[in-house]
């Protein structure tokens, strides 16, 4: 059965949760109508490491891992008493055009997952694990070809609630899930100087290795608190009219280059 983008939206950010504001619904409502539970059943994912936090309401969790497997995670965290909550802001590509940053594997897989989230029915206070996609910003193939689907995406501060409104919700400590030792991105970075700032504590969790989270110290990153920063660093990429990130890349103008970026 085919559920309607509103309702896997609704799935995944159940009206209770006090997160659910934050999540995204760009990539729902840009899904191509063959993807939407039009998909071979996957088994509910199970996490097999033991350094996930417990889910005690004082910790909150990102998921920055590449997109599709950062929706799985997302769904076993479900289990575990976690609230996902989806910050995906790159549109799929339309069917049968190369894109950039693969958004079609994770938009199929929290078509999938939906129901399964849902059924869970998490209680309102569950904390939250946001997920975000550690491939959003690396495109497949360094030079972008005329007709090509530029979906490039960046977090930015405002797409999390701050970190005074953590403190508020009763949670002091946030853990970074990655597949690498402490690798942030710069936009991530400046979310999280943020969040430390405000009194959070910054922790970071290699998901392979499957050892405890370890404390780390967010440094200052460039344009920190810059008024103009959005404004500058959004300039290469591609605004969608569905809302978040996606365009075809036209065809380059005299003397223009064909690099992303």
């Amino acid at each position: 059965m085919r559920l309607s983008p509103e309702t896997l939206f609704e799935n995944w950010t159940p009206e209770a949760s006090v997160w659910s504001p934050w999540a995204k619904p760009v990539v729902f409502a840009t899904m191509p109508s063959s993807m939407q539970r039009d998909m071979t059943k996957l088994a509910p994912p199970k996490l097999r490491s033991k350094a996930i936090p417990p889910a005690d309401g004082a910790t909150a969790l990102i998921i920055d891992l590449p997109g599709g497997e950062s929706v799985n995670v997302g769904a076993a965290l479900a289990a575990y008493g976690y609230q996902p909550v989806p910050l995906f802001n790159g549109v799929p590509a339309p069917r049968n055009t190369p894109s950039a940053v693969n958004n079609t594997t994770l938009a199929r897989h929290l078509a999938v997952y939906a129901d399964d989230v849902a059924e869970i029915n998490l209680r309102p206070e569950a904390p939250p694990a946001f997920l975000i996609a550690s491939d959003r910003m690396t495109p497949r193939r360094r030079k972008a070809r005329p007709g090509d689907f530029d979906n490039r995406w960046m977090v930015f501060p405002q797409d999390f609630p701050s970190g005074h409104f953590l403190i508020e919700q009763r949670i002091d400590r946030a853990v970074v899930i990655q597949t690498t030792r402490p690798a942030l991105d710069s936009d991530l970075s400046h979310v999280l100087l943020s969040w430390q700032k405000a009194g959070v504590a910054i922790e970071h969790l290699c998901l392979p290795e499957g050892r405890e989270p370890t404390k780390i110290t967010v440094r200052r990153p460039l344009g920190f608190r810059w008024l103009c920063r959005r404004a500058l660093v959004t300039l290469g990429l591609r605004r969608n009219s569905a809302g978040g990130f996606g365009g075809v890349v036209p065809q380059p103008s005299e003397g223009g280059g064909g690099y992303y970026g």
